[in-house]
């Protein structure tokens, strides 16, 4: 199935984004799973996207998905979004809804499809999708998200599979894989597979690696996979509900949760169809950001890997503020790594200080509970001024 594209474009008023208008119509072959081992992939790296080439305009007149090269940040990011391997990827660059933001899908809110070519997926296996997402801290309290979603009609509606949050409490944005699997009611059927971005509050997510295959046994399967900081060290721990063939539980731990080196490994028990309980201690966790993933590894030497855990170790103290934008009351959240005594105030844009207190941070994890009612609706900037370092979040008051 190929797609014949249509533009209508809109000159003159100064503003780029909404100039363009795109219709497709579907008419062609589609793609199909050469055997139960085949996978269909979409990294974004190509220039002539032959899985996740389409995008639709599903609520207002503005197309969100775009194809990135490179970094992207915005103010509200604490770092740079990079991409996960190569240069691209596909983002998805939200729209703040300056009126609403509550989430309903109405005419204040902007949501956007990514959608595949038409896939034939086998009559015999279960399909599922795996992507990988980026995970951010910024705006905790609305929650912009992607849905997976799935067509039988050539994209004339659409139903929703699963849905993932972008937010996360982690210092820096890193990549998440995530996985669905279709439900079974769609095997031997053609269909599209599609990404629906919901922009509530403006902020960005990104998407790669997509790949769609048919399940098969699994040698090896996870549950409960944690880590946790105890004292000067980390615990990792995980459950196998089933194991055949396999070999070990590789541990690997990164920075950036990007960048993975091994740190040990643990034996797997090897064939069992009961729960298996494994430990591992991460005797010296690196400061700051700790992500841990598992590579499960076969006797044949082939592996998969686990979800991402991540568990902080403190050189410095980390501050977020909850919720917003605020309307009365706000909390800000403060994790010290020692205590102090600290300045908070609150200015406008204009640098001029609205509200100032002395506050006690103690080691670990501190709320404090600041009312804001009484300053007028607009963007602010709240700072910690603690003895070595500064802390500084951006807000917006109703």
């Amino acid at each position: 199935m190929n797609f014949d594209t249509a533009y209508l474009s809109f000159l003159g008023d100064g503003t780029t984004f909404n100039d363009t208008l795109k219709s497709f119509l579907n008419s062609a072959n589609g793609l199909s799973f050469a055997s139960t081992t085949d996978t269909i992939k979409e990294d974004a790296e190509s220039n002539n996207l032959n899985v996740f080439p389409y995008v639709d305009l599903v609520n207002g007149n503005t197309q969100l998905w775009k194809v990135n090269q490179g970094s992207y940040f915005n103010t509200e990011l604490s770092a740079p979004i990079d991409p996960i391997d190569g240069n691209k990827y596909f983002l998805f660059e939200a729209l703040y809804d300056a009126e609403e933001g509550d989430g309903d899908l109405n005419t204040q809110d902007f949501v956007s499809r990514l959608y595949s070519n038409c896939i034939s997926l086998l009559p015999s296996n279960t399909t599922g999708v795996s992507f990988f997402m980026t995970k951010d801290n910024s705006f905790s309290s609305f929650d912009d998200s992607v849905f997976v979603v799935i067509s039988t009609d050539k994209g004339q509606t659409w139903t929703k599979i699963q849905g993932f949050g972008r937010y996360e409490d982690v210092a820096i944005p890193y990549w998440k894989e995530e996985i669905v699997t279709i439900p079974d009611s769609y095997r031997g059927q053609t269909v599209q597979i599609g990404f629906e971005g919901l922009s509530q509050w403006g902020n960005v997510a990104g998407i790669d690696n997509i790949k769609i295959f048919p399940y098969v046994a699994l040698p090896v399967t996870i549950v409960n996979f944690d880590a946790k900081r105890s004292g000067n060290v980390n615990n990792l721990s995980w459950v196998t509900t089933q194991e055949s063939n396999a070999s070990r539980f590789v541990v690997e731990r990164s920075t950036d949760g990007k960048n993975f080196n091994e740190i040990g490994f643990v034996a797997a028990f090897g064939n069992s169809s009961t729960a298996k309980n494994y430990r591992f201690v991460d005797a010296a966790p690196n400061k700051g950001n700790n992500y841990y993933r598992l590579r499960l590894v076969n006797n044949d030497n082939s592996f998969r890997f686990s979800e991402i855990k991540n568990v902080k170790h403190l050189s410095y103290a980390e501050m977020m503020v909850s919720p917003n934008p605020v309307a009365q009351n706000m909390r800000v959240l403060v994790e010290a790594d020692k205590t102090e005594k600290a300045t908070l105030f609150i200015t406008d844009l204009a640098g001029r200080r609205v509200f100032n207190t002395s506050v006690n941070i103690v080691e670990g994890n501190n709320t404090l509970n600041i009312p804001v009612s009484t300053l007028n609706s607009g963007s602010y900037v709240v700072t910690i001024q603690l003895a070595n370092q500064t802390l500084v979040k951006k807000i917006n008051k109703f």
